[in-house]
């Protein structure tokens, strides 16, 4: 790791210094400086960490901007996703959950209700593969809303 071979290095170079005899450097400045280095290359590490993460949460966030802009199903009762989507493949209760899926041949929308509602509506909603793996690529996105002809 960087790390690791920065130690080397500065081992390495502290070495050196002592083999020759008209510089002679303070063990404790070096020690030190070495510890300072040792504590930057942290430093940098977890700022490429911190940065990860930040790319992650803003690619989710976009991700999920863009099932809103594409197509609202939020708040949509069932009779409107019918008119929308036609019958769906399977309906469910669980509970206080309704659950409705939607099928085409190479994805599914699965919409789910509050169903102690008077007039349930879409709370949140997936777009899956017919594995059932959560469809995240655009392109993908879109072709299952052209099976269901939306787009």
């Amino acid at each position: 790791s960087k790390v690791t071979t920065s130690i080397k290095k500065s081992v390495t170079n502290i070495i050196k210094n002592k083999e020759k005899p008209i510089e002679k450097e303070d063990p404790k400045k070096l020690e030190i400086e070495l510890e300072k280095e040792i504590e930057l290359e942290k430093e940098i590490e977890l700022e490429k960490e911190i940065i990860k993460t930040e790319k992650k949460k803003e690619k989710k966030l976009a991700k999920q901007q863009k099932k809103i802009v594409e197509v609202n199903f939020f708040s949509k009762t069932l009779d409107e996703l019918r008119q929308d989507l036609g019958n769906p493949s399977l309906l469910r209760n669980d509970g206080g959950t309704q659950m409705a899926r939607f099928d085409t041949l190479s994805c599914r929308l699965f919409f789910f209700f509050n169903s102690n509602q008077n007039l349930p509506r879409v709370e949140h909603f997936e777009i899956r593969d017919t594995k059932g793996n959560l469809i995240d690529k655009k392109e993908h996105i879109q072709n299952c809303y052209k099976n269901f002809k939306l787009t």
